[in-house]
């Protein structure tokens, strides 16, 4: 009778299912936030935008016999939005009108990740490198008299970016999990000597994600 019970008991404990086990596939969606600032010379203009995401993402995860999970990703994603600002000022007898506006194209990278298998749950953490793209346009008009001047850059800008990552995710079934997924992206500056111009960016990635296990 006590061997039974016992099985039982164990049949109600939460068991780790294959979905952290394994090759996976999934898709995402979520929030994406940019702070990109322009310099130019003495200049400087800010950008900030959050948009809506969406991606897909392909892994590996494994968990230990001591419940530890290791895992590895690649994913995909855009953010379509575009962020805008005008400025405007003077410089002695001059009017000065800057605009500049900043798309983002594509954002992909690979990550590993380190946590713990509850059962039906795993918590990790982890770290992400990879590339961003950017339309950038920067515009200004000098206006002195009579005289108008007009300077126009526009520029496909291709950035490297890392940063630390934060999720957690439950196994609905041996196959299928969501789970929520935290990312703060750090970019390298990109200079144009030509132009004279530097574009700084930072930003987060927030995300539901729902992966289906093979």
């Amino acid at each position: 009778m006590k061997k039974l019970l016992s099985i039982a008991l164990l049949a109600t404990l939460p068991v780790a299912a294959n979905t952290f086990h394994g090759a996976y596939a999934g898709i995402n969606a979520g929030m994406t936030q940019r702070s990109q600032k322009l310099i130019q010379d003495d200049a400087e203009l800010s950008l900030s935008k959050a948009s809506p995401s969406f991606g897909a993402q392909v892994g590996y995860g494994h968990t230990l016999d001591n419940k530890m999970y290791l895992g590895a990703e690649l994913d995909f994603g855009f953010a379509p939005s575009k962020s805008k600002k005008t400025s405007k000022g003077t410089l002695g007898a001059a009017t000065i009108v800057g605009a500049a506006s900043s798309k983002m194209g594509y954002k992909a990278a690979i990550s590993a990740r380190a946590g713990y298998n509850f059962g039906c749950t795993i918590g990790y953490v982890g770290a992400f490198v990879g590339m961003e793209n950017y339309k950038v346009k920067a515009s200004s008009e000098i206006t002195l008299g009579n005289v108008v001047r007009k300077e126009l850059i526009s520029k496909n800008v291709t950035t490297f970016a890392y940063g630390p990552l934060l999720g957690v995710a439950y196994s609905v079934s041996d196959t299928l999990s969501v789970g929520l997924e935290g990312r703060y992206s750090i970019e390298g500056r990109k200079k144009y000597k030509k132009d004279a111009i530097t574009i700084k960016t930072k930003g987060y990635d927030a995300a539901v994600r729902l992966n289906y296990a093979f």
